[in-house]
């Protein structure tokens, strides 16, 4: 008998939760006709997240369009299409044809953007009668360019032959984007001139603190001169005390270079309240050279934080 029991109490159980699984199932069943009028809801909300942000559709629209960049004795490199999606993560798609008899490497460790200097991570080594694809890395720029800002992109290549010689240089190739002829490019405003001599000035733009990296001096640099530059800090004093620093910018003739005076972890505690003074001194050699233009003299950097 009470196995009977306990039979059927397990039969009923059983049955009310297939009656519960088969209600379940009815409520959530969705017709064609259901299915067809989400989607177009969920299309509908969408279009109007893109409608919303016109700046965003505008920005995405912002590119480069390809090029040929060079040629030289049957080695020819051309620029591909690009967005500023894709420049600002991994930089200008090219490729590399060498038609030639013989093998070259080339490369390319400087870019202009709206006159501005970066640096440019590029080096293919490309076989005689062979074809190559890559891409010409951009960095630093981020940090102070938003995309539709850019106007115009220039790249400088550098051709070397099998004894590692060079024999090509480019110069600088430029590339106009889609919206060049909207961009106004301007300077920075405001600011501390802390060296101006020999067409070369030196602005620092004030202190500026990343949780990442502690403490930089932004520094803006204008080289009027047919030279090509480079800053280097020679010497970097703070409150007395001497810092480790990281600080090394080009700077192609006629053009301009924004770039972070970097101070190493010594500073890393500090509070801007602690920051009485800074002084610093630079190194500033010819690129192409070596040549030394000049050892400055110890400069001293108003401690105010940049705006």
């Amino acid at each position: 008998m009470k196995k009977k029991t306990k039979l059927l109490i397990m039969m009923l159980i059983f049955s009310l939760f297939m009656f519960g699984c088969g209600k379940e199932d009815k409520d959530t069943t969705v017709t064609d006709g259901d299915l067809q009028q989400d989607i177009n809801e969920d299309a509908g909300s969408a279009d109007e997240g893109i409608v919303a942000d016109e700046s965003a559709t505008d920005d995405a629209n912002i590119a480069i369009k390809g090029q040929e960049l060079f040629s030289f004795y049957g080695l020819t490199v051309t620029a591909k299409d690009v967005t500023f999606e894709k420049l600002f993560v991994e930089g200008i798609d090219v490729i590399i044809e060498n038609n030639s008899d013989e093998a070259y490497t080339i490369k390319c460790e400087t870019a202009i953007l709206n006159d501005y200097t970066y640096g440019a991570i590029f080096r293919e080594e490309v076989p005689a009668g062979e074809t190559k694809e890559s891409y010409v890395s951009m960095w630093g720029m981020e940090a102070f360019f938003k995309p539709e800002e850019i106007a115009k992109v220039a790249l400088l290549f550098e051709v070397r032959d099998s004894s590692y010689s060079v024999v090509f240089n480019s110069g600088a190739i430029e590339m106009k984007t889609t919206k060049a002829d909207e961009v106004v490019i301007t300077k920075p405003e405001g600011g501390n001139v802390i060296y101006d001599a020999g067409n070369i000035r030196v602005t620092s733009l004030g202190l500026v603190l990343d949780d990442s990296h502690g403490w930089h001096i932004r520094l803006f640099v204008e080289n009027n001169t047919d030279e090509f530059i480079n800053l280097d800090c020679d010497k970097a004093l703070v409150n007395g005390e001497e810092i480790e620093t990281l600080y090394h910018t080009n700077v192609c003739p006629g053009k301009m270079g924004l770039s972070d005076f970097t101070f190493y972890s010594a500073m890393s505690s500090y509070e801007f309240e602690d920051i009485e003074d800074i002084v610093i001194a630079f190194r500033i050699t010819n690129v192409d050279t070596y040549d030394l233009v000049e050892n400055t003299d110890i400069i001293s950097v108003p401690v105010v934080m940049a705006e």
